[in-house]
């Protein structure tokens, strides 16, 4: 009981993972400007600048 059990939760956390994974991936992937789709297109230079910041999409990929 408590093997199979532990096999369940051992396979949901690797699932967790390739998940996380391909979504970290196809966002980075992804052609455009987060911030500028975020903020649409009547935004502003200066907005979309402070949107970046405020999120870190300016810091590099492993910061």
């Amino acid at each position: 009981m408590f093997r199979s059990a532990l096999n369940c939760i051992i396979g949901m956390l690797v699932v967790m993972a390739l998940v996380v994974t391909i979504v970290f991936i196809i966002v980075r992937v992804t052609p455009g400007d987060p911030a500028a789709v975020m903020l649409g297109p009547d935004a502003n230079t200066a907005d979309i600048a402070a949107l970046r910041e405020r999120l870190g999409l300016n810091a590099p990929l492993p910061v």
